[in-house]
């Protein structure tokens, strides 16, 4: 009888698991800039708010919710990729549920949700569901690229 054989050994293992995480790193970090391209910024016009300042030339204000997007990944419960703050400075939360690899995209901060999903008030402006699906069609060649590099 002929056939092959394939034996993946605890060391090769933990190389495959490291590939795993770059291709789950690159998705991530797509969403996570996608995102960021989206959210809403007030005082802004290009990106759905109105300039308002008190000072002639004054930059538009706000930004902090874009700021605050960020992207991190764990495996095992151990955060492999993302720090301990969003671009405001601000602590992050642990996302981890302690299996396997995780990867998350998201925002603390707390008038996100009314912002995403909209209020009796105000229109929704869905940033964070419109990038994963802007991102979807490259979700292939992205955890591709991040295995490819990591397999090394």
């Amino acid at each position: 009888m002929t056939g092959a054989r394939v034996v993946i050994d605890r060391p090769q293992w933990q190389v495959f698991r490291q590939a795993l995480v770059a291709g789950v790193v690159n998705i991530v970090g797509a969403i996570d800039g996608e995102a960021k391209a989206l959210t809403p910024v007030y005082g802004d016009p290009n990106r759905g708010g109105e300039f308002k300042s008190r000072a002639p030339g004054a930059k538009p204000l706000g930004g902090t919710l874009a700021r605050s997007i960020h992207h991190v990944v764990y495996l095992d419960g151990h955060r492999l990729f993302g720090g301990g703050s969003d671009e405001n400075g601000e602590s992050l939360p642990s996302y981890s549920t302690r299996r396997g690899i995780e990867g998350f995209v998201g925002t603390n901060v707390y008038y996100a949700v009314f912002v995403h999903d909209g209020t009796v008030k105000m229109v929704e402006r869905p940033f964070l569901a419109t990038a994963r699906r802007n991102v979807e069609p490259q979700i292939v060649a992205l955890f591709a690229a991040g295995f490819q590099r990591a397999w090394r």
